[in-house]
């Protein structure tokens, strides 16, 4: 969710044939450096390191978290018994490098811990950077058991390790990992990085995904397990967190399995699909992540009927799913189950709807075409209709035609933002109206089934930011570099970035759309907080204030925000 540190898959030292084949060797660059255990300075043999071109993986060149773009396969090498790579012919270019070894966390180079994003490497033609250092922070693990009222041995309970974090515009628990217990109730979580955790564990049972409710012919108030943390709790705040250390093993962390009063919620669906084919209800949490209540659910009958079994008291969004091919929600409404079976709930399913549009360019596009030496094209853009309140279930992006039109189908009554992404360089989102009104921050709301039609409007002539960061001795520093509009608008994606200084404190945040910002640069910093208004506020005497203007180039000298005064502002 929110995780900075690449997913790669690496081995020995390889490189794109085409690239050797091609490249002038003397134009080619080569990098040498060891890698050491972070807790012990130990020098690891076998470790596994990979420089990933900084414009693949997941990281755009301009800077921004989550625009993917095509990868491009690692350079890589291998640890030899003294700790030391070599990595050779490598192509000039911006690279993160990353190091991988069983028994310990997944970094990145010039990071301050597992987890964090380091520094970007610049890698100038023919250049040969030596002494490059990275330290590997040992794995953590906890492992336990999960028993039941009686001291007895839980199977089929899943487990989630849990990190607080700021996301969908709050802080709360997410999953930072898990697995689920043996026959003999145990459980182990490997590859855990230092910092403060929760765990919980949820008992699943024999009953597969969808299964109807168990009867309860006598009527006899029904109990069941219910979520529990650790040790012992019904509820996150009364839950005990865990200060995990780098390379712990922390054996014992037994859960003692919680019951209480549940529920059952019955109904019958109605509407044109209301007899879908395998068509399933189920129960989302309204504040928690969807995934907390996928054990709440049913299949539906025949004739429309339902019934949902050990549900706990709470605030709900029912959610119908069709589950032929990818989850798709084709509509949702709110309940509320207090201290008693809710019965007769009528769910009437509207149909789906359509959202059609059109993309039209604001701007001076034949100059435009003549800088950039090509013709911009719209058929390469995507967009996506993205709940504002919930993970997406099933498709609902769509590549746009040639003349800028566009249909997203099946998309189900909810509130959305619509998501451009693929934008040509130098391109931008200026505006999305419905109707008369502006959705572009707002969002909009797909109600009844009913067709919606949006005009999507793109500026051209972006601007961008350049310079170095330096730390409070006024020394050249990497570490990370983020980007906020100012106001703060936390559904715009598009105007936020994230990127860091390389080994020379240097940084370049590109294809900004015109507009005012915040510019603040961390020594460290948990990247969920890089969205929380309070977090912000408290750095905000430091924050370098611009503005991007239509094909402007800034220049700035960043002054680092030390990690001791973001401990000190941090709850």
């Amino acid at each position: 969710m929110f995780a900075l540190i690449l997913l790669l898959q690496v081995g020995s030292t390889t490189q794109p044939a085409a690239v050797q084949a091609e490249s002038d060797p003397k134009k080619l660059a080569a990098i040498e450096g060891r890698v050491l255990n972070a807790k012990t300075g130990v020098a690891l043999r076998r470790v596994n390191v990979a420089l990933h071109s900084f414009n693949s993986g997941g990281r755009s060149g301009t800077g921004t978290i989550g625009f993917a773009v095509p990868p491009t396969a690692p350079y890589a090498a291998t640890t030899d018994a003294e700790g030391k790579f070599r990595i050779e012919r490598i192509e000039p270019g911006s690279y993160r490098m990353i190091a991988d070894r069983q028994g310990f966390v997944r970094s990145e180079y010039g990071s301050r811990g597992a987890g964090r994003m380091g520094a970007m490497i610049s890698v100038d033609a023919g250049q040969e950077l030596r002494n490059m250092e990275l330290k590997l922070v040992p794995q953590a693990v906890v492992s336990g058991r999960v028993l039941d009222e009686e001291g007895e041995p839980l199977a089929r309970v899943q487990i989630q390790l849990l990190r607080r974090m700021f996301a969908q515009g709050r802080h709360q628990l997410l999953p930072a990992g898990g697995g689920m217990t043996l026959d003999t109730g145990e459980f182990r979580i490997p590859e855990i990085a230092p910092g403060r955790y929760w765990i919980n564990a949820t008992y699943l049972g024999n009953p597969m995904f969808g299964e109807l409710a168990a009867r309860n012919p006598a009527g006899k108030p029904e109990e069941a397990y219910i979520t529990t943390y650790y040790p012992n709790a019904s509820d996150q705040a009364s839950a005990r967190h865990l200060d995990i250390q780098a390379g712990q093993e922390l054996p014992g962390i037994d859960i003692r399995m919680q019951k209480a009063r549940v529920f059952r919620v019955r109904g019958k669906v109605t509407g044109p699909q209301s007899t879908a084919r395998n068509l399933q209800i189920t129960l989302l949490p309204r504040q928690s992540p969807p995934f907390f209540g996928f054990r709440n659910s049913s299949g539906v009958k025949e004739d429309g009927s339902f019934e949902i079994g050990n549900v706990q008291p709470g605030a709900y969004n029912l959610a119908a799913m069709v589950m032929h091919g990818p989850m798709t929600i084709i509509g949702k409404m709110p309940v509320e189950v207090g201290d008693q079976d809710l019965d007769k709930v009528v769910f009437a399913l509207t149909g789906t709807s359509t959202l059609s549009g059109s993309i039209r360019i604001d701007g001076d596009v034949q100059t435009f075409e003549r800088r950039s030496g090509k013709r911009l094209s719209l058929d390469s853009i995507r967009l996506q209709c993205m709940p504002i309140n919930m993970i997406v279930f099933g498709n609902t992006t769509t590549t746009a035609k040639e003349d800028g039109t566009f249909n997203i189908e099946n998309i189900a009554p909810d509130s959305y933002r619509l998501v451009t992404m693929g934008l040509p360089q130098g391109v931008y989102l200026k505006a999305i109206r419905m109707g008369e009104q502006d959705v572009t921050d707002s969002g909009f709301e797909i109600v009844s089934g009913a067709p919606a039609t949006v005009q999507v409007t793109l500026g051209v002539g972006v601007g961008e930011v350049s310079g170095i960061v330096r730390n409070r001795e006024q020394q050249a520093a990497a570490g990370i570099v983020s980007l906020v509009s100012d106001p703060l608008k936390q559904g715009r994606m598009d105007l936020h970035r994230m990127t860091s200084g390389d080994q020379k404190g240097q940084f370049t945040i590109k294809n900004l759309p015109p507009g005012d910002y915040k510019l603040y640069a961390w020594e460290d910093v948990e990247p969920g907080s890089l969205m929380d208004p309070e977090f912000l506020k408290a750095h905000e005497s430091r924050a370098h204030r611009l503005t991007i203007k239509v094909d402007g180039q800034e220049q700035v000298t960043l002054t680092q925000i030390p990690a001791d005064a973001i401990a000190a502002a941090t709850p």
